[in-house]
C-alpha cells in the first residue's frame, strides 16, 4: 500500500538520486513491503516546494539488479 511506503519512507535505502530531472528531482529508492524488496520512485514538482509524491514502484528485476537490489549489473 502506498501508505504503508511513505510512513517507511525513513527507512528506504537510496538507488539513484535524480536531482537535475527535466520535471523536477526525483529519487530511485529501495523499500519493502509484505511481499519483499521493491524500487518505489519519489519525486518534486520542478520549482516547488510540496512533498515529494510516489511515481511508481517495481520489483527489482533480478536479470539487470545485483542480489543487494541497489546495484545494477553491467
Amino acid at each position: 500500500m502506498i501508505s504503508d511506503l511513505a510512513k517507511d519512507i525513513e527507512l528506504a535505502l537510496v538507488v539513484e538520486d535524480y536531482p537535475s530531472y527535466n520535471a523536477g528531482p526525483c529519487v530511485l529508492v529501495l523499500q519493502s513491503d509484505r511481499f519483499g524488496p521493491l524500487h518505489a520512485l519519489w519525486g518534486q514538482e520542478l520549482g516547488t516546494h510540496r512533498p515529494a509524491i510516489l511515481i511508481t514502484t517495481y520489483r527489482p528485476d533480478t536479470e539487470r539488479w545485483q542480489a543487494d537490489n541497489r546495484t545494477r549489473k553491467p
